[in-house]
């Protein structure tokens, strides 16, 4: 059985409370990334979290997967933004409960129909979607336009706002 295996590590002193971390990929794209409890459940500070991670992880994923579904259609994108958020619940023992997704699309030759159809057939693609639904929920909201797409908002955040241009549907 052919695999592909991608390692990481974290390098943690101190205590969970107290300590930091450094998260670094094996591939040495990632390093050094600081990481702590505090980036988890408060302000982050320039730091980062596992969950903002999976975000990450989620968004490339899922644009990886709509972009070849597209192409697949014979309608490659010109350009997709897709923004994730990652939801924990912090009552009782903490737990990921849902990843959401917002794409945006410039899509020539495509209508807001066919791109949602490519989006739920990408969501069905992309593995870390399957991954995350099995940690709960999991929702993709896309929107093609015609004119360039809006700039997900930087820190993290998932683009809520609905763009006046955009015919987007929920899937």
């Amino acid at each position: 059985m052919a695999h592909v295996e991608r390692t990481a590590e974290v390098a943690w002193s101190g205590t969970i409370a107290r300590g930091t971390g450094m998260a670094s990929g094996g591939s040495g794209a990632i390093r050094g990334l600081p990481i702590t409890l505090a980036s988890r459940f408060g302000a982050p500070e320039g730091k980062t979290s596992p969950e903002e991670l999976i975000a990450a992880a989620h968004a490339g994923c899922f644009a990886m997967a709509l972009g070849s579904v597209l192409a697949g259609r014979g309608t490659p994108p010109e350009r997709l933004d897709v923004s994730v958020r990652v939801t924990v619940e912090t009552s009782g023992i903490p737990k990921i409960t849902s990843s959401d997704l917002d794409v945006h699309g410039v899509v020539p030759r495509s209508d807001p129909t066919a791109f949602a159809e490519a989006s739920h057939e990408a969501e069905q693609n992309c593995l870390v979607s399957r991954a995350s639904r099995a940690m709960s929920r999991s929702g993709c909201t896309p929107h093609s336009t015609s004119a360039p797409a809006p700039r997900p908002p930087r820190g993290g955040g998932a683009n809520t706002g609905k763009n006046p241009n955009a015919a987007g549907q929920s899937v």
